[in-house]
């Protein structure tokens, strides 16, 4: 049922790093992917791509059930609708809660949607087929590339990955003390590389400022969340690294 889903983290500046890394790797274990970030974030990035879907959903059945031929509507709706649909057959009581308790956010990126919606009814009213066209042109690609990175077959560079797993190298690094404190180092790539690396094996959570979010070092987050450390961010170059220790690091 956990297989491949994604399942986030949000904890507290007061959680136990090692308290969030049991329940990250009860998670693991049933196959999930694990995410970290604020309780903040998670609203607003729920209400975006959970909330606002069902609440369309509900919406354009609304409508269509009070139009006046609703019966020869629905009596021809393709499949299209019935996929587009589907999530209005949610627990009507349980979606009210949600809406309520994650009010803002939604109402926030719902006037987002309105305004989208009234930019095609200009559109339309002007018969503006190029700008029409070029933004269906663009969604297509956003949606593609989407289904193209997260739900695609694995790679060719991915299956020579794991034909290679065989080939172990193995390094061992002696501690050589404690810090605890803020600590300022000249910014670059490089130090991006090493303060996710250090921050990861470190024990407690390691707050990081300046981050440089090029693509290796995003690759580097993402090769550490595999290897099952909780990291939150990178956000306008700030993340957050809950440290698992030493020995910590589990097989991805």
């Amino acid at each position: 049922m956990f297989a491949s889903r994604k399942v986030i983290l949000t904890p507290q500046a007061q959680t136990s790093s090692q308290a969030v890394a049991l329940v990250q790797s009860l998670w693991q274990k049933l196959g999930a992917d694990v995410l970290c970030m604020s309780v903040q974030k998670h609203d607003e990035v729920l209400a975006a791509t959970s909330h606002l879907p069902h609440l369309l959903a509900f919406a354009i059945v609304d409508v269509l059930e009070k139009q006046e031929s609703s019966e020869d509507i629905f009596r021809y709706a393709a499949g299209g609708f019935a996929d587009f649909s589907r999530l209005a057959s949610s627990d009507a009581k349980m979606w009210a809660d949600i809406f309520i308790a994650n009010a803002q956010p939604t109402e926030s990126v719902l006037d987002d949607y309105i305004n989208s919606l009234l930019a095609y009814k200009k559109a339309l009213a002007r018969k503006d087929h190029h700008y029409l066209m070029d933004s269906f042109a663009k969604a297509k690609s956003v949606r593609d590339n989407f289904i193209g990175k997260h739900f695609s077959p694995m790679t060719n560079i991915e299956k020579n990955t794991d034909n290679q797993a065989a080939l172990q190298t193995q390094f061992q690094v002696e501690a050589g003390g404690v810090i605890k404190g803020d600590i300022r180092v000249p910014g670059d790539k490089s130090i991006s590389h090493r303060s996710v690396i250090f921050g990861s094996i470190a024990k407690g959570t390691t707050h990081i400022k300046g981050f440089l979010e090029g693509e290796d070092a995003l690759n580097t987050i993402k090769a550490f969340r595999e290897l099952g450390v909780t990291i939150d961010g990178p956000r306008a170059g700030e993340l957050s690294i809950v440290g698992v220790g030493k020995h910590g690091l589990k097989a991805p």
